[in-house]
């Protein structure tokens, strides 16, 4: 026995032994949900990753929280701030804090915690992923007017920022624990919070446990309907999960806890399950500054022998075909027509619309991979593609394998790593070949673009253009729609056309399935699920 199936089986022997030695699982306050994986760190101002984000959104609030409206819409609304001005180019924010709001031991939230994270975030020796993020306010400038007044001034005007308040590395440090606790901060007897739950358990590869924070009746009150704590189990083998669901042992499950072969026989429209399009983008990514990765026909090659729409339809369930960066669903800053002209500028011809995001012209892979010094793939080294463990994940890396073996006549070995080796590994010594999805921090173009910026940390590729980075930038700053659709638009031909830098190659969708008794679980564009409004009856 392996031991993936070893850890499965203590799992399912554990909650059995739960279930029966306790309540039924019908009666119990106690939400069981997959995380799939360990989470990297708990450390909002260093987390990078969905499974960190996932426990950090329900462990803390910050000066806003997102939210839909009637339309559909991310907004965002009051959190830890009651209140905010925004003057009128947007380059500064005055936040009024709620007088109420509160750590999990008592103490009032305080607008110089704000600058503390701010401060920490930006300091190189933090080595925090998304300092770029916060490099636009400018620091010097920027304080805290009293306990319960926070101005926020940035170096530019910037249309997004305002979503910035309700993510994760905008939220408040207590400085004093970290200092006090050094790298065991967030250990559960350490941790102080501001959201609705705390961080009880941490079984480090096996379980995150949550109870509620008393302390929150603040911001939404407190009602016994609602459940009383989360377990988050880290099962990576969706089929593994899935059974535990089957079971009634996990009380909701998404994407990462069904296998492929579930997913595709999903009616989203019936009871007790759902899917939502997601401001996610799945990519391949390559190392530009190592050979032969360096050669922009070799990209491009690779980029234009993947058959989208047959990856979509491998994993059937519900992704999309797509070759741009700036995802659809942010269409209204994409000028089609320009980027299809500059799909003809650089190959010669003009695709449709649904071709061009597609993306798929194996002709034109084979005279490009020729011209980039393999002819018919001759001697073309055999290279890896990383990617982290999981079973769709595999099944589309085994696709493409099989499509530039078809269309270009090389070998591409399949490298799968555990989510937090996986990690490392790309910020430390990324592979010539690696897939990777990133979803939106915010529901703005400026949170793909940024990614791609030289300095930030996520940029795994090292991609360097100072003329897509200046573009981006003006973009951001400013509140003209027309202005930021063609800056948006010349930038994301710089990017995936001309510099071929990434290949994306789907936009993502989430399914879920519950179990009957689950009422509350509402699931955004965004894919962030807050659960302090959940039921289990």
């Amino acid at each position: 026995m392996n031991s993936s199936s070893i850890k499965f089986f203590l799992l399912s022997i554990f909650l059995f032994l739960a279930v029966s030695c306790s309540k039924p699982v019908s009666d119990s306050k106690i939400l069981k949900l997959n995380l799939s994986t360990e989470p990297p760190t708990l450390d909002w101002n260093l987390a990078s990753d969905f499974a960190s984000f996932d426990v950090i959104s329900n462990l803390m609030v910050g000066l806003t929280r997102f939210a839909q409206n009637d339309k559909g819409e991310i907004i965002v609304v009051p959190g830890c701030a009651s209140s905010w001005q925004i003057n009128a180019n947007a380059t500064e924010y005055l936040f009024k804090l709620n007088p109420q709001a509160k750590w999990s031991d008592g103490t009032r939230v305080l607008s110089q915690q704000f600058i503390d994270s701010f401060q920490r975030i930006l300091d190189p020796n933090t080595a925090a992923p998304y300092a770029e993020l916060l490099s636009i306010i400018d620091m010097e400038k920027t304080k805290a007017i009293d306990d319960m007044t926070l101005k926020i001034v940035l170096k530019r005007p910037a249309a997004y920022f305002i979503y910035l308040t309700a993510y994760g590395i905008t939220l408040p440090i207590r400085k004093e624990l970290i200092d006090k606790y050094g790298e065991v901060w967030t250990d559960p007897e350490n941790l102080i919070v501001t959201g609705p739950f705390l961080l009880k358990k941490w079984h480090h590869e096996y379980k995150i446990s949550l109870s509620r924070n008393p302390q929150f009746d603040w911001l939404l009150g407190l009602d016994q309907k609602y459940i009383q704590g989360i377990d988050f189990f880290m099962i990576a083998e969706q089929a593994n999960a899935f059974s535990l669901f089957k079971n009634g042992k996990l009380d909701w499950i998404d994407n990462r806890s069904m296998p492929v072969s579930v997913i595709r026989t999903l009616n989203p429209n019936a009871p007790h399950a759902g899917r939502v399009d997601l401001l996610r983008n799945t990519y391949v990514g390559f190392d530009l500054n190592r050979k032969p990765f360096d050669n922009l026909k070799l990209r491009q090659a690779l980029s234009l022998a993947i058959d989208r729409h047959a990856l979509s339809v491998i994993l059937s369930k519900g992704d999309k075909a797509n070759s741009t960066w700036i995802p659809p669903a942010l269409g209204q800053y994409l000028d089609y027509e320009y980027l299809l002209d500059s799909f003809q500028k650089q190959y010669g011809f003009r695709p449709t619309k649904e071709e061009y995001l597609n993306g798929y012209f194996p002709d034109l892979a084979k005279k490009l991979m020729a011209e980039a010094g393999y002819p018919d793939g001759q001697n073309f080294p055999v290279l890896e593609l990383m990617i982290p463990n999981r079973d769709s994940t595999k099944l589309i890396a085994e696709a493409m394998q099989s499509m530039w073996a078809q269309n270009l006549n090389i070998k591409i070995k399949i490298n799968v790593l555990e989510w937090k080796v996986y990690l490392s590994s790309l910020k430390d010594n990324p592979p010539n070949i690696f897939r990777m999805s990133w979803g939106a921090d915010y529901p703005d173009p400026d949170s793909f673009t940024q990614l791609f910026y030289k300095n930030n940390q996520i940029n795994y590729g090292k991609y360097d253009n100072p003329v897509y980075e200046q573009l981006s930038i003006e973009a951001s700053s400013t509140l003209d729609l027309a202005m930021r659709r063609r800056l948006y638009s010349q930038a994301e031909a710089l990017l995936t056309i001309h510099d071929c830098a990434i290949a994306p190659i789907l936009i993502d969708s989430q399914n879920y399935l519950s179990q009957p008794n689950i009422q509350g679980i509402t699931v955004n564009p965004m894919d962030i699920v807050f659960l302090d409004r959940v039921e289990k009856n």
